[in-house]
């Protein structure tokens, strides 16, 4: 289990200008900080659009990030490892980018993936390299290759978005939150998140403040619809579409 937070305030007026997002970034990890504190991520979007990353291992770092680096547009990742250990390459956002791809992509999901195996021989044969895989060595003779399963997912949602494929081929529930960006400018696109089946995901939606989280204030996100964005609106309106996940075998 995984906790995803995010927070986007948009206003320009002279009367009222975009809040910072960091507190309630920080107060709302404090409240859901059961849900994983071995791994972090916090993507920024700053004013002009460009994309700042951090990422960290332990909580200190996390939170030090968010107190000394202001952003009216952030999304925050905090993570229970599970597929592998708590190490740097390891923490979201999962950065997804590839030829076939006209944009780049970080995405921060909650959730297992079972069949990542499967889906990693899948995105292999079309070219993907999976950023967070390594080498974990027992002997000289004991090894085996590891990745994080959430870059298998983010790479479906990647191919989705972009129509490369008609399903997310995963059964397992997920909530994602994902900014795409230009490739040549980095700049921030749009962004989009969703859930499917019982995962967990909350949506505040209010005059240019948008809050999703995995757990506090707002209405539950519709499963398995895909919404997005643009950061530049002001009114932050969503489009939505249907975004179909496999469906699990019955016995």
């Amino acid at each position: 289990m995984c906790g995803l937070v995010a927070s986007f305030n948009t206003s320009n007026s002279k009367k009222k200008k975009a809040q910072d997002a960091n507190q309630f970034i920080i107060d709302q990890f404090e409240d859901q900080h059961n849900r994983g504190v071995k791994g972090f991520g916090i993507i920024r979007i700053g004013k002009d659009m460009k994309v700042e990353i951090d990422r960290a291992c332990e909580t200190t770092k996390f939170l030090m990030d968010l107190y000394f680096k202001k952003s009216s547009m952030i999304i925050a990742h905090h993570r229970t490892p599970t597929s592998t250990a708590n190490l740097i390459d390891q923490t979201h956002p999962m950065f997804i980018s590839n030829s076939i791809l006209k944009y780049d992509y970080n995405v921060v999901h909650n959730g297992i993936v079972t069949n990542d195996t499967e889906l990693y021989k899948k995105h292999e044969e079309l070219g993907f390299l999976y950023q967070t895989e390594y080498l974990e060595i027992f002997t000289e003779t004991n090894k085996r290759t590891k990745f994080n399963d959430s870059e298998a997912i983010a790479v479906e949602l990647a191919l989705f978005i972009e129509g490369k494929v008609t399903n997310i081929d995963v059964t397992n529930n997920a909530a994602f939150i994902i900014l795409q960006t230009n490739k040549k400018t980095k700049k921030a696109v749009r962004v989009f998140f969703g859930k499917n089946n019982t995962a967990d995901l909350k949506m505040d939606k209010r005059d240019n403040e948008l809050r999703i989280s995995s757990e506090g204030l707002g209405e539950d996100v519709d499963k398995n619809m895909l919404f997005s964005f643009d950061p530049q609106d002001p009114t932050m309106t969503l489009a939505s579409t249907p975004i179909p996940f496999k469906k699990a075998p019955v016995y």
